[in-house]
């Protein structure tokens, strides 16, 4: 169904219960104390003797559906194994969603399609899933865009897997895969967490503003070509709700890729404490282009105590960052995303 790139390293899946501290905002403290649960069975068959036969649905897309807007109650979308080909949106104003696999083995539950910037006439319509609200959580899913295998150079191939678009998502415990724009990282504040991502040409890409911790951030780029990871999108210097930091991460895969390429003059991208194989190139960063596009020297990019053979080179690019002890910790926290507001 999918190619995945010839390293990859197994997560450590552990579910760790919700903790409510004083500082979240209330509605969230108030909507997770009284979720409601919801079924996706693709088996299902109507029994009018099933007491749950009001809430379970055959596919995800009726379930959101089914849910009303401007609820106050989390609505849980329990879904059993199956690989669900559906292209799917979560409106704005459906806050508080949760879409969680039945099984631990997140391959049992996969919501693929096949899009493309060409076929979908643009990028952003390209996504497998994409998100509008707020407060959405996914565990134990795989989000995948089996769109034509995009290589560098080709174009209106862009296939997205996932667009966040809403504040406040978390996504722990899933695969994200595609190859040209994989995760669409695109506005809010969003945590990501013990997940896998894969791709091959800006395959985490937006203006959002994300921490993603303990993640494999894999390239499957062809071995003879090169890709990059990020293209971030910040534009203003003064806009403080925009960038990424990538903490205790693993990067690994085929080919080579650059840690990213400026999307808008102000790209702030950190990389904190993460292994990195030699799939990275050695000079670490690079220019949108050869001849147009944001520059560089305006960008943020970052490097602290990473290790591995892709870490260190004396050929990094002369516009790499670097950051004091204590900014490193900021950027590694939950504070970087707001978190005790909202997590």
């Amino acid at each position: 169904m999918f190619k995945l790139a010839a390293t990859v390293l197994v997560l450590n899946l552990i579910f760790v219960p919700c903790i409510v501290c004083d500082e979240r905002h209330q509605s969230v403290i108030n909507a997770d104390n009284h979720p409601l649960y919801i079924f996706v069975d693709p088996n299902y068959t109507y029994d009018a003797t099933n007491p749950l036969r009001a809430y379970t649905f055959q596919n995800i897309s009726s379930a959101i559906d089914w849910i009303p807007y401007n609820a106050s109650n989390r609505f849980v979308i329990l879904v059993e194994p199956g690989v669900y080909r559906e292209k799917i949106t979560i409106p704005k104003f459906k806050d508080y969603i949760t879409l969680q696999g039945q099984t631990k083995y997140i391959f049992d539950t996969v919501i693929v399609y096949n899009a493309n910037h060409g076929s979908a006439n643009g990028t952003g319509k390209s996504a497998t899933f994409e998100v509008f609200s707020r407060y959405f959580i996914a565990q134990y899913i795989t989000f995948q865009n089996d769109a034509p295998f995009a290589n560098p150079g080709a174009h209106d191939m862009q296939a997205v897997a996932l667009k966040l678009s809403g504040d406040f998502a978390k996504i722990s415990d899933c695969f994200i895969l595609s190859s040209q724009d994989t995760l669409y990282d695109d506005r809010g504040r969003h945590y990501f967490k013990n997940t896998y991502i894969e791709g091959n040409i800006d395959f985490i890409f937006g203006l959002g503003r994300s921490l993603y911790e303990r993640c494999n951030l894999i390239s499957n780029v062809n071995a003879t070509t090169s890709g990059s990871l990020t293209a971030q999108g910040k534009a203003a210097l003064t806009n403080f709700t925009s960038g990424y930091s990538f903490h205790n991460c693993y990067l690994g895969g085929t080919g080579k890729m650059t840690l990213g390429r400026p999307w808008g003059s102000n790209a702030f991208v950190v990389f904190s404490n993460c292994y990195m194989e030699d799939v990275v190139d050695p000079v670490g960063w690079t220019h949108w282009t050869d001849t147009y596009g944001p520059s560089n020297s305006t960008a943020f990019y970052a490097e602290y105590q990473n290790y591995g053979p892709g870490a260190h080179s004396l050929k990094r690019a002369n516009w790499t960052r670097t950051i004091k002890p204590d900014a490193a910790e900021f950027y590694a926290s939950t504070d970087f995303i707001d978190g005790l507001e909202w997590l």
